[in-house]
């Protein structure tokens, strides 16, 4: 099973077996992404991803008190700006 947010990371924490994998990239890399899937220009790919965010840390640290970027709440951290992505 693939669990994709929602907390996975804080609620399956001391669960045997399972993997935490967090995905991530430089800003710069996410905002042309967003800009080229949204179809937006860059002032608002940059005030969705700063939305997308605060609204992610926001909620792990209100409901698991869980800092969502600290790398030790994940087994494996994947830079998607390390390869090309197919689009």
């Amino acid at each position: 099973m693939v669990i994709v947010g929602r907390g996975g990371q804080a609620i399956l924490q001391l669960m045997p077996g399972v993997l935490h994998v967090r995905i991530v990239a430089p800003l710069e890399a996410r905002l042309e992404r967003i800009q080229e899937t949204r179809k937006i220009n860059a002032g608002d790919a940059q005030k969705l991803a700063g939305e997308r965010e605060k609204a992610s840390a926001n909620y792990l640290k209100r409901f698991y008190n869980v800092d969502w970027a600290d790398p030790l709440n994940y087994h494996l951290l994947i830079n998607t700006d390390k390869w090309e992505l197919s689009r």
